[in-house]
This record gives structure tokens, C-alpha cells and sequence, in this order.
């Protein structure tokens, strides 16, 4: 297997499985896993091991046969416009998983915006999510990823906050104004991961809350 370095980052070429749009703008990556990781770990994507590389949470459960990258299309960014033209058989660069934003197995309340779900994915195919509750915003319907497969296992502890676009069993309004409205709990974790606007103002606010600083862990997607 080919090895390429850039800037000291180490980069081993993947054959891709698939790449399935999920949504008009939004696809899974899909190619064999050859290491450990953790859920909440993300890997430094590229195209041919030469140009920058792009961070991307891993979707995919620890113990899954594929790696799952969760992305969504910008016309104007440097790597997703190649990105989504890839096929089954194609190469990919990848390094190794890093990344601190461990998930662990105790009760938490998971907050995420648009593709920011990836880590939280991971750590739902990885084990049982009983005492969790994820509160996911969008602002169209089509970007709540794998939602029929996620209310099945958390049923009402899934809210789901859409602020273009009105549905039933859906919260109208945004993810934020939604988190201001519940009472506040002390005897969990909060993870955050998403827009960074998002994951902002809710650490604010529940730090304003008195919620213990070490109990709030952030991951920022730009």
C-alpha cells in the first residue's frame, strides 16, 4: 500500500466502497477499515496525498467493516466539489484518527448541527445509547441524516429543530432557541459539534447556567 507524506502528516491511500447521496448536497464515503478509533475521532482526508487535506469526523460505528464520512457538498470549497464525483474503486488519502472529542458511556445530552451528527452516528453504531438524548438542527428537513433509524432507537429522546420548514413531531424554530427553553440538568455531559455560531452560544449560555465547565465538551465544524 502506498505511503505519501505532506507537512508531516502521513497519508495511506484507501480504495473507496461507495459514495451514496444521502441528500441533494449531502453523501457517505464509505472504504474498508485498516485501524482502531474511537468514536468522536476524525480523520485528514485527500484527494491524491499531495494537496491539503480536510478534517472529517468518522460516522461509522468502532467496530464496522467501513469507515463512514459523513460530508456535505460546497461548491466553493477545495476538496468536496472532487469529492462527490468519486466512484467505487477510486483512491483516497487518509491519515490516521485523532482527535479528542471521545463520546463516553454515561449520561449526556448530544447537540449537534447539520453533518456535526457524524460523531454522534459514530457513537450510536458503536453501543448502546440509553441514557443519551440528541437534539439535532437543520434548516431543512432533508439534512436530519439516518432520522428514521435514529427515532427508532431513541424515540422522543431524539428532537430534531428545523428552522426553513415546518413538520410534525419536528421543533420549528432553531436549535438554540429550543435548548433555552428546556430546564437545565446538572448531572450530565453536554456535547456540542456543528456550526461553530452554534456551539458557541450554547456553551455560553449553559456556562450562564452554572453548568460545570468540565461537563461541556465542543467539537467545531467550519
Amino acid at each position: 500500500m502506498e505511503v505519501k507524506k505532506k507537512s508531516k502528516i502521513q497519508l495511506t491511500d484507501h480504495t473507496i466502497e461507495s459514495n451514496i447521496q444521502i441528500s441533494p448536497d449531502t453523501f457517505v464515503l464509505s472504504f474498508k477499515r485498516t485501524f482502531e478509533f474511537r468514536a468522536g475521532q476524525s480523520l485528514k482526508l485527500s484527494l491524491d496525498g499531495s494537496e491539503p487535506t480536510r478534517i472529517y469526523s468518522i460516522a461509522s460505528g468502532e467496530n464496522d467493516t467501513n469507515i463512514d464520512i459523513l460530508y456535505k457538498l460546497n461548491p466553493t470549497g477545495v476538496l468536496t466539489p472532487k469529492m462527490w464525483k468519486l466512484k467505487e474503486g477510486d483512491k483516497i488519502y487518509v491519515s490516521q484518527p485523532k482527535g479528542s472529542f471521545f463520546i463516553e458511556d454515561r449520561k449526556s445530552i448530544w447537540i449537534s448541527t447539520g453533518t456535526g451528527i457524524a460523531p454522534f452516528l459514530s457513537k450510536f453504531k458503536t453501543s448502546p445509547c440509553e441514557n443519551v438524548r440528541l437534539i439535532h438542527g437543520a434548516r431543512h428537513l432533508n439534512s436530519f441524516y439516518f432520522s428514521d433509524e435514529l427515532l427508532r432507537s431513541f424515540d422522543e429522546r431524539y428532537v430534531r429543530c428545523c428552522s426553513k420548514e415546518i413538520s410534525d413531531g419536528v421543533y420549528h424554530g432553531r436549535l438554540t432557541s429550543y435548548i433555552k427553553s428546556l430546564e437545565i440538568q446538572y448531572d450530565c455531559d453536554y456535547y456540542l459539534c456543528g456550526n461553530p455560531d452554534m456551539v458557541i452560544e450554547v456553551r455560553d449560555y449553559l456556562l450562564s447556567k452554572n453548568v460545570d465547565y468540565d461537563c461541556i465538551k465542543a467539537e467545531i465544524y467550519f
